[in-house]
């Protein structure tokens, strides 16, 4: 009974583990709590912002020809 309580507590934090990297697009076992360098965090913030644009022209041209 033990051993079982011990390996479904190695399990949940294994789990946890790779869900929060899963979830944050890194790699699996990398440590999911390390802070991101600020170029990393600039270039994100870019790409986000450019395919939110993109969409919003994409939007307003669909509008447009109809």
């Amino acid at each position: 009974m033990k051993k079982l309580f011990y390996l479904i507590i190695i399990l949940v934090g294994l789990g946890m583990w790779l869900g929060i990297n899963f979830a944050k697009d890194q790699p699996l076992f990398s440590n999911p709590f390390a802070d991101k360098a600020i170029a990393d965090k600039a270039k994100e913030t870019a790409k986000a912002v450019a395919r939110e644009a993109q969409e919003a022209v994409e939007k307003v041209l669909d509008e447009n020809t109809k």
